[in-house]
């Protein structure tokens, strides 16, 4: 799997994609020259992240757990919550808009 910075053109086909969340800039996974996940992320807080391959929603958060050293996962949905766990994160507040922050401590 490569991680390369993308752009919405690239992103656009996928189900729950929309260009109004936040995040200044946007990563993609891509397997076997096909794009199989994003993240639409600002520093290190992750506003969304889609996967369409087993691993690949993974790869993206140890990529920029590497480049941050710091995460938030910002409006984490109910159907969510296994995935964040699994990665180490731990929840924070709720946003006051259905979803929960989470944050990942690396000590």
């Amino acid at each position: 799997m490569e991680i390369r910075q993308g752009n919405t053109q690239e992103i656009g086909k996928f189900q729950l994609f929309d260009a109004g969340n936040d995040g200044e800039e946007i990563l993609v996974v891509e397997l076997d020259g096909k794009i199989v996940a994003y993240a639409q992320v600002t520093g290190h807080i992750i506003y969304f992240l889609e996967s369409e391959a087993r691993g690949a929603g993974s790869a993206l958060v140890s990529y920029l757990k590497a480049r941050e050293g710091y995460l938030v996962a910002k409006a984490v949905e109910e159907t969510a919550k296994g995935f964040w766990m699994k990665q180490g994160f731990q929840f924070q507040v709720a946003d006051g808009f259905g979803g929960e922050d989470w944050d990942w401590d690396w000590e």
